[in-house]
């Protein structure tokens, strides 16, 4: 950052936290947004799953940013983690399903874009970033 003078400072350190919310939105809905274009269950299971991802925006006050991307299909957590061997109740063996990983990797592959892009915007406005983490 550059500054003509002490009242420059001022203004920037005073408009910082605004600006940075204002991108920081941004940032943070594009990744919540992408993560739930790159979701897709396989057709022919369910249509519900696909139609049940949404982006919900959360209000965090001036100086925060948030953003929840979920599928709230009652079937979503099953398809995601998979469930355990059933059986009938005369004892007949009806598999288990596994694990479909559709959600969960999304997540956490936008997530670490977001972190890299929030970083570099705290950069681009001057300031230092530290850490990996």
């Amino acid at each position: 950052m550059t500054f003509a003078g002490l009242a420059a400072l001022q203004d920037a350190l005073r408009n910082l936290p605004q600006a940075l919310a204002n991108d920081a939105n941004a940032i943070v809905l594009d990744a919540a947004k992408t993560a739930i274009g790159e979701m897709h269950y396989p057709t022919g299971m369910t249509d519900e799953l696909n139609k049940s991802l949404r982006v919900d925006v959360a209000a965090t006050g001036p100086f925060g940013a948030k953003a929840i991307a979920k599928n709230t299909s009652k079937l979503a957590s099953i398809f995601e983690h998979g469930s355990m061997v059933r059986h009938t109740e005369l004892g007949w063996n009806r598999g288990r399903m596994p694990a479909g990983n559709v959600f969960v990797p999304a997540v956490v592959r936008n997530r670490a874009r977001m972190y890299e892009r929030l970083k570099a915007l705290l950069v681009e406005h001057g300031l230092r970033v530290s850490g990996n983490e």
